[in-house]
This record gives structure tokens, sequence and C-alpha cells, in this order.
């Protein structure tokens, strides 16, 4: 199956690990796309493709600006036909009340619109989990890429 992850960011980081599972990907010689901040007008998700989505929480549970009208896309509707699965990693600050808040948000919008989780998502904490490189390649390679094949 081939994947496309989508990103949200403000500072990068949903996008370094973005490539780590890339390449995680092609080695599993799966079909990847990368798509940094989706333009809900262009981006099409074909229902043969599994979304993963990366995301980082900015501030106290917002959601990146440049990624926020995809959300909103999804939450309304006006993002066509979607896929019936999909895998999220949501990047936050245990620190701050709303953990993870700009992933759940997407969470709550891509369920309510019907999608399903393959897996549980994957959440990082930006105040304890400091090897991520580590963590996405073993969560790609026990979790992800078995799903995919």
């Amino acid at each position: 199956m081939d994947t496309m992850i989508l990103t949200g960011s403000v500072y990068g980081f949903a996008e370094d690990i973005a490539r780590v599972i890339e390449s995680q990907l092609i080695r599993a010689r799966c079909a990847v796309q990368i798509v940094n901040d989706p333009d809900p007008v262009r981006c099409v998700l074909r229902a043969d493709e599994l979304p993963l989505f990366i995301v980082s929480t900015t501030g106290n549970g917002d959601i990146p600006k440049p990624f926020k009208p995809f959300v909103l896309a999804v939450a309304s509707g006006s993002i066509g036909t979607l896929p019936q699965h999909y895998a999220l990693i949501a990047l936050g600050d245990s620190a701050f009340t709303d953990f993870c808040g700009a992933g759940r948000k997407l969470e709550a919008a891509l369920v309510a619109r019907g999608m399903q989780q393959l897996h549980d998502k994957l959440e990082f904490d930006a105040s304890t989990d400091i090897d991520y490189e580590d963590v996405a390649t073993d969560w790609t390679n026990e979790i992800l890429v078995p799903s995919l094949i």
C-alpha cells in the first residue's frame, strides 16, 4: 500500500520525523510521498493509500497555522472522499495542559468523517522523547511496515 505522509509543523520537527519514516518505508520497498502543510484544495487522498499524519502542537494545544486549513477542511467535509484508515503521530510537550492537542483535534476530525486508525497514535513528548529518530524507526518497522505489506 502506498503511503502519503502529511506534516503540520512550525519548527520542522514533524518534517524531520517524516524523513526518518520515509527512509524506513523506502527500505521496506513501500511507495511513499511527503506533503508538508497540505493544501486542502489540491491535496487528494486516494482510497488505495494510507495517510500518515505527523502534526506538531503549538502553544497550548494549537494546530500549526499552515496546517490548520487542512484540518478545518477535513472537519467541514470539504475534502472529498477519504481513505478508510489513517495513521497518526502527534507531537507535543507534556509541560502544557493540552498535550498533543493538535493531533487530538485532527484525530477527532478524521474519526468524525468515518476514518479509522490503523493503530493507536504515537505521541511524542518533547519533554522526555529526546531520541525521536529511534522511536520513529522502531514504530515504523514494528507497527507501520507490517500493516502496509
